[in-house]
């Protein structure tokens, strides 16, 4: 239930229920408005919660695992395209071979 504009119940972090359950779709969006219609708040409240600095430390923590799981994603990823294009490049059909200059 809210009080003056706060929710009255407050996990142990600081953030209410609600601020909570907001986190992953504002981490997940590519911005807050977008964030803020499917976490199903308004606008005013989210920017209210972004003067939080609780809040406002639990989003910054949480895109910043997103950000460092999605790079370390990209770099297993890459080693995976590296070792396909060097098995494509060496495949005897010329139909799968990549072309290499020079060869």
């Amino acid at each position: 239930m809210e009080q003056n504009g706060t929710d009255a119940s407050r996990e142990p972090d600081g953030l209410s229920e609600n601020q909570l359950a907001a986190l992953p779709y504002l981490v997940a969006s590519t911005n807050l408005s977008e964030g803020a219609r499917l976490a199903n708040i308004g606008r005013t409240t989210l920017y209210r919660w972004m003067d939080d600095p609780d809040f406002h430390d639990a989003f910054e923590r949480l895109r910043s695992q997103a950000a460092a799981l999605a790079h370390s994603e990209l770099r297993g990823l890459m080693l995976k395209g590296v070792l396909v294009l060097a098995e494509a490049m060496e495949d005897p059909s010329p139909h799968v071979r990549v072309y290499r200059p020079g060869t």
